[in-house]
């Protein structure tokens, strides 16, 4: 099947009950004189382009959830998928995917269930990464003007967003009925854009699944990092830029590998950021759209559980959070000790979790309700599946990422038939929101909407009644973690 784009016509496949559209540029390659540049318009085609395969992930070494390493920077594509039957226009879910900034790609995540049962089209896409997509320089920002380095990824998105503003309605869908969403670094991504005076007028509707958690990196940062690794590659003297330009992928993908530009996310002083999400979001400074986004109950465990910080024991317990928290580290242990958790692992996956996901996500609805409207969850489904395999009898949990498994098929086993039913739910309320900015339907429990103060969705397995908790901030130590974390 054919559709006319506004650059050429695509030929699709399907795919049992959907229409799919995979490699679909929308953007110029971001190679040579392109590489740390605000993405470029795509050139038109003549003929039918075929759009049966994805295009490239974007650099990369391997990531979460098996993505594939890369080192081709000719990446800029996304896929469309609807269903195969369409009655009028349908609204349009653009999933931008985690990796922690440097790893995934659209096309790892197949939103058949969204797709299927939600009757919604699904846009996944790739997006600069790493040294690629968050570099900063100074050079490179003086080079972009109000356009500041460390941010091409973001526009990368909101050149993707473009693309479906203008592209929309000929795969069926409503161009004026938009919901961005992520998960993870994709959630970062989201609530940026829901900050960004740049992404005005994108996007109808913003989602983000672990909450607006983003760290917060000044371009200064960003810009002492890079030129570390300008010296390290032998770009000191003359044209550094050019000389950055002239690097291989893989040279600079072993500089990224080594540490030398370390810490990538989005840089804060630029157009597309000019502040940080929770200044921009304090100030009243973000998108008049609803705004739906939570956090899982035990989003920290993931990250101790697979040893990203090493032995935890009960001898360097204050030594960990120490260098979590080198400011507040004695506040710290005093709030969380150890007689209170079966393990100093478990404690300190209790403290990421809170500081970094939980209290985050629920200051950014405290912040954002006052000027629109807003539903915040907490995923607690015991019955979702695992992420990986426990760890020396580490407990995952409800952790980081498991909800996925319930809007997109990963690969994994098949769901059992409590795991399914709980997928239902989750999908029915996310697409309900993306059709109206609101979750409810009349096929799920009552999900209100959140205030300071209020209710929040505790969204469980469907073997117990979906409640509205109200111990949510106590549960997390929130009033706590505010002055501390911000």
């Amino acid at each position: 099947m054919v559709v006319t784009t506004d650059k050429g016509r695509i030929h699709g496949a399907y795919a049992q009950t959907r229409r799919s559209f995979q490699g679909i540029p929308y953007a110029a390659p971001p190679v040579g004189p392109l590489r740390w540049k605000s993405p470029a318009p795509v050139a038109a085609w003549t003929g039918t382009r075929q759009a049966t395969r994805p295009g490239s992930s974007c650099p990369q070494a391997s990531g979460e959830l098996g993505s594939v390493p890369s080192n081709n920077e000719d990446c800029l594509y996304l896929n469309v998928t609807t269903p195969k039957t369409i009655t009028g226009k349908l609204p349009v879910m653009v999933f931008i995917h985690g990796g922690g900034f440097t790893s995934g790609s659209g096309s790892m995540y197949d939103p058949a269930p969204l797709v299927d049962r939600g009757k919604v089209i699904v846009v996944t896409l790739n997006y600069r990464l790493g040294v690629f997509g968050f570099l900063g320089l100074p050079q490179l920002s003086a080079e972009g003007g109000a356009h500041k380095s460390g941010l091409y990824g973001i526009e990368d998105q909101q050149a993707a967003l473009r693309w479906v503003r203008a592209n929309a309605t000929a795969f069926g869908g409503d161009a004026r009925n938009v919901t961005v969403f992520g998960e993870s670094a994709g959630a970062g991504s989201a609530c940026v854009q829901f900050v960004s005076p740049t992404a005005k007028g994108l996007f109808d509707k913003a989602m983000a699944q672990s909450g607006c958690n983003l760290a917060a990196t000044s371009l200064s940062q960003g810009e002492a990092r890079g030129t570390a690794l300008t010296q390290a590659v032998g770009c000191t003297t003359g044209d550094v830029v050019a000389c950055l330009r002239g690097k291989s992928v893989d040279e600079l993908m072993a500089r990224q590998a080594a540490g030398l530009a370390s810490g990538f996310a989005p840089l804060y002083g630029g157009a597309a950021l000019p502040d940080t999400v929770a200044n921009l979001l304090a100030r009243g400074s973000f998108a008049r759209v609803p705004l739906l986004q939570g956090s899982n109950h035990d989003e920290g465990r993931i990250f101790v559980g697979t040893g990203a910080l090493g032995t935890i024991t009960a001898a360097n317990y204050k030594q960990v959070i120490q260098l979590l928290w080198p400011w507040a580290a004695d506040a710290v242990v005093a709030q969380y000790p150890l007689t209170a958790y079966p393990s100093p692992a478990l404690a300190v996956a209790t403290v990421l979790g809170d500081s970094q996901f939980s209290c985050r996500a629920l200051r950014a609805s405290e912040l954002a309700s006052s000027k629109t409207k807003v539903y915040q969850y907490e995923f607690n489904d015991t019955a979702a599946p695992s992420l990986a395999p426990p760890v020396d009898g580490f407990p995952f949990g409800v952790t980081h990422g498991v909800e996925l498994y319930y809007l997109f098929n990963l690969g994994a086993p098949p769901l059992n038939a409590t795991q399914q039913a709980s997928a239902n739910r989750l999908i029915d309320y996310w697409t309900a929101f993306a059709k109206r900015g609101d979750p409810n339907s009349l096929f799920q429990p009552y999900w209100p909407a959140f205030s300071p103060g209020s209710k929040i969705q505790s969204l469980l397995s469907t073997t117990a009644k979906t409640i509205s908790s109200t111990t949510f901030s106590t549960d997390h130590h929130c009033a706590f973690w505010q002055p501390i974390s911000g």
